[in-house]
């Protein structure tokens, strides 16, 4: 029954066409259409990123279907979603093996056991597995073995999968079974056991174990794949009863794969108990690894990378519901003592990075079929320095890359398909992806919440993809802090879908469809009477700029008796400023309780003595911190302290140059340099053959304004690397060296035109008419650039902006009454005459957006009567809205 609902479900198109025409309307009230979506947002390598993640971060719309698409292979079982993962990776997994004939006695049974065992699979045989264990530390490796683990990690190929479909083992005799004590043989490939119909307790490390009924008691490494010679299969099946699975002392246990392939099958649908250490309960690491349990009220308990966690392989958790439902009315409500089995209502916890979590190159899903489920995760990692009360959860479909090395994340997708269920998380929580991966959270029916504090209900962190779809149910989002429902930030694209019930948002800041530097973010509401609530600036639906070109933020509602905090109304079109929209709802803060003891005084925490390589290195990794906290007084104090030393520091600073790569160094370069004579260093690194030196030195050459180098810079122009990095220092220092070159660039288009438009415009270069075809590009980032450079240098361009409000070109002509918007001047007589004239377009856009200029810069004159002429007959809501 639920299956069938499930496939009628997603059967219907993502989006209806009442939704895609509002989609639409709302784009164009920002001068935008749906192609703009699709702007480029790959500004990074992203090695070893998905085809499937690069797809959706190119075009967002295309999260929500696919979404639909992964949540029906779903319905289809664990061993689906385990080939669906390997498609996704691009990977084979040798297939499943063909359906084993139930073995009539337990002789039987264990030879079948024991040709599993020694289905060992070679996944990296020798060297390369054993440097793999050495630099792994679990799930969590450390910055400098990052780069070295990728790239040997993502050559491994999946092993095929030894064991076949639960259901297979469901049909074996009880007859297979020893009667009256388990039987246990040991092999080569590890301790393989047969359990009995009594109540059985295994205590130890079981490669392979099968147990017929019983309330059992399992504790130790067992259904799991360590990794090592010969204990790279693991497999743990029991086939009924209410079982307890004390394992929270132990890594690597209850279906869990490390190099290998691993499986717990918990079938009879009871009332299980799990608890875990690290990697369990379905997490893989160059593997594959499947817990599936059939049905009952489940417990599950894990530590971290747990309960659907990958990476480099696939792993799947899967909780069923094989059972029917309990017969419940409402008049009589439910009777004592109650089938709790019926029920089908889970809970599952973890410390973090849970309930389908993905590293580099690992695909995780987190099923749960049914039953009104709680999923907790958090508690543990304070995410410092940021918060002294909130904790990293990093679950509930959520992917991460290595940002520092620029390795591509993976695809992780939690999905519940019908009940009232609960989501509570803190930090980068349902449904969010970070750095070139896609995290994904798909809900069926239900009246669910979602409860959290920053980065999540569908958001896309630093240049990934993520998504929350909801398909029906009176559903409640609350988020602390923010950013999140359908809100992204930087080079980042996602979308929260919720498609019916009486819908109550409450985000703080940045969020229900909220795009933050360079970002896509959607929010689409199809019906129900719901509830905004956020803060008055930059709340909900914003759009905030960066990189001269703005952002896009969309906000769909469809239906309802709706409930805004602010301007925007039923049956409205708006467009919101740069800051947002919406009503402050926070209460006054309470008191602060008293801080900590004062810390001891920054000089006493600093090294001292002479400049000697100890000493540099202490400071410079002061000098190198986060800004945050504490750290805002002691770094400035590091690098005074190293600008202190003068000249002599220069070498130590040098070989730095080299190895380090990460943003905060930069900061510290420029903070440090600064109060040096570094010209020659600069001019050094400029020239230098290492990219890692150009790139450092042309970042502090365009941050110190060194204008003297502006020959060194120009010639980086010619470097494919870093020619768009020296256009922006070129800008920086004010050089016009390099203007011919960066005008040829124009007719590039795509990033090199958006390069070149910012920096000609810092310039003020007389470049007006090359710039003027850009006004109407199909690029929204090039676009966005012309705007931003002609408004913020209007002084310089003005004039002849101004004489284009005749151009006839809808969009060309739109982006002119931007720039003429966001400037600051005073309109003549003639510019009013203009302005007024345009109201009268036939495009509404047109007609808002010049009402938007009259309202914000002309004042009482005759272009503002005009206004107010047309208002009397103008029936499209946006320029009432635009007028106001």
């Amino acid at each position: 029954m639920i299956a069938a609902a499930l496939l009628l479900l997603i059967a219907q198109e993502t989006y209806t066409p009442e939704e895609l025409q509002a989609l639409d309307r709302a784009l164009h009230a920002g001068n935008l259409a749906r192609a703009d979506l699709d702007f480029d947002k790959a500004q990074a390598e992203g090695h070893g990123c998905l085809p499937k993640v690069r797809e959706l971060l190119g075009k967002p719309l295309e999260i929500a279907p696919e979404m639909d698409r992964l949540a029906a292979r779903a319905g289809a079982g664990p061993l689906a979603l385990l080939a669906e993962g390997a498609a996704l990776l691009e990977k084979g997994t040798g297939g499943a093996p063909g359906a084993t004939p139930p073995p009539a006695t337990p002789e039987e049974a264990l030879a079948i056991l024991e040709r599993m065992a020694a289905a060992q699979p070679d996944i990296a045989p020798g060297a390369p597995r054993d440097a793999l264990l050495d630099e792994m530390t679990w799930h969590m490796p450390s910055d400098a073995s990052k780069e070295k683990l990728h790239e040997t990690a993502a050559a491994l190929p999946l092993p095929a999968w030894p064991f076949g479909d639960p259901a297979d083992f469901a049909k074996w005799p009880l007859a297979a079974f020893p009667a009256d004590k388990p039987l246990v043989r040991e092999t080569p490939h590890g301790r393989i056991a047969l359990g009995t119909p009594n109540d059985d307790a295994y205590d130890g490390d079981f490669a392979i174990l099968v147990d017929p009924k019983g309330d059992d008691r399992y504790r130790g490494r067992v259904g799991a794949a360590a990794g090592t010679e010969n204990r790279r299969v693991g497999l743990l099946v029991d086939l009924e009863g209410d079982d307890t699975y004390d394992c929270g002392a132990t890594d690597i246990t209850l279906g869990a794969a490390v190099l290998g392939v691993a499986a717990l099958y918990d079938l009879g649908q009871g009332n299980d108990r799990y608890t875990a250490g690290h990697v369990s309960l379905g997490a893989a690491i160059g593997g594959l690894a499947v817990l599936y349990d059939d049905g009952g009220s489940d417990v599950y308990e894990g530590k971290t990378f747990t309960q659907g966690a990958a990476a480099f392989g696939v792993a799947v958790f899967f909780d069923d519901a094989l059972q029917g439902r309990p017969e419940i009315t409402v008049d009589e409500g439910t009777k004592e003592p109650p089938e709790i089995r019926l029920f089908d209502n889970d809970r599952v916890s973890a410390w973090a990075n849970a309930q389908a979590f993905a590293r580099p190159r690992g695909v995780a899903f987190c099923v749960n079929r049914r039953g009104n489920d709680t999923y907790e995760a958090g508690g543990v990692y304070l995410h410092a320095p940021l918060f002294a009360d909130r904790y990293q959860s990093f679950s509930q479909g959520f992917a991460i890359g290595s940002r520092q090395v620029d390795w591509a994340g993976g695809l992780a997708m939690l999905v519940d398909l019908d009940g009232n269920d609960r989501y509570l998380g803190d930090i980068y929580n349902q449904g969010v992806g970070y750095w070139y991966s896609a995290g994904l959270l798909w809900d069926g029916q239900g009246n669910d919440s979602y409860e959290m504090t920053q980065y999540g209900q569908g958001s896309g962190i630093h240049l990934a993809v993520g998504g929350l779809v909801d398909c029906g149910g009176n559903d409640t989002y609350v988020m602390h802090s923010g950013l999140g429902q359908g809100g992204s930030h930087d080079f980042a694209a996602s979308i929260l879908h919720d498609r019916g019930g009486n819908d109550r948002y409450m985000g703080a800041t940045s969020c229900n469809g909220s795009g933050l530097t360079n970002s896509v973010g959607i929010h689409i509401d199809r019906a129900g009477d719901d509830t905004y609530g956020a803060r008055r600036e930059g709340g909900l639906n914003t759009g905030r700029p960066a990189r001269d070109f703005g952002s896009i933020g969309v906000l769909i509602d469809l239906g309802g008796k709706d409930d805004y905090l602010g301007a925007m109304e039923d049956g409205g079109v708006w467009r919101g400023t740069d800051t947002g929209v919406g009503a402050d709802a926070t209460p006054p803060p309470a008191e602060a309780p008293p801080g900590p003891p004062e810390p001891p005084p920054i000089a006493a925490r600093l090294p001292e003595g002479p400049l000697s390589q100890e000493t540099f290195d202490k400071l410079w990794e002061i000098a190198c911190r986060w800004e945050v906290g504490e750290n805002r007084a002691i770094v400035p104090a590091a690098r005074k302290r190293l600008v202190e030393f003068g000249q002599d520091v220069l070498p130590y600073l040098d070989a730095r140059v080299e190895t380090d790569n990460y943003g905060l160094e930069l900061r510290a370069f420029v903070d440090v340099l600064k109060g040096l004579d570094a010209t020659e260093f600069l001019r050094r690194n400029a020239t230098h053959g290492s990219e890692r030196r150009r790139k450092v030195a042309l970042h502090v050459i365009g941050e110190l304004k060194a204008s003297d180098l502006a020959p060194e810079v120009a010639r980086l122009l010619d470097d494919p690397a870093l020619d768009r990095r020296a256009a922006a220092a070129l800008a920086a220092i004010g050089s016009h060296e390099g203007d011919g070159t960066l005008v040829s660039w124009l007719s590039r288009g795509g990033r090199h035109a958006a390069a070149a438009v910012s920096a000609l415009t810092a310039l003020e270069a007389d470049v007006y008419p090359a710039l003027r075809p850009l006004l109407g590009s199909s690029d929204f980032a090039v676009r966005g650039r012309v705007v931003n450079g002609l408004a913020a240098h209007f002084g310089k361009y003005g004039d002849a902006v101004r004489a284009d409000l005749a151009l006839t070109d809808v969009r060309a002509l739109r982006s002119v009454l931007d720039v003429l918007l966001r400037a600051e001047w005073s309109p003549s007589d003639a510019d009013a005459l203009a302005l007024a004239r345009l109201l009268d377009h036939e495009d509404w856009g047109v007609r808002g957006d010049a009402a938007r200029v009259i309202r914000g810069r002309c004042g009482a004159g005759p272009a503002a009567e005009a206004l107010e002429r047309r208002l009397a007959a103008e029936t499209e809501p946006y320029v009432k809205a635009a007028a106001k």
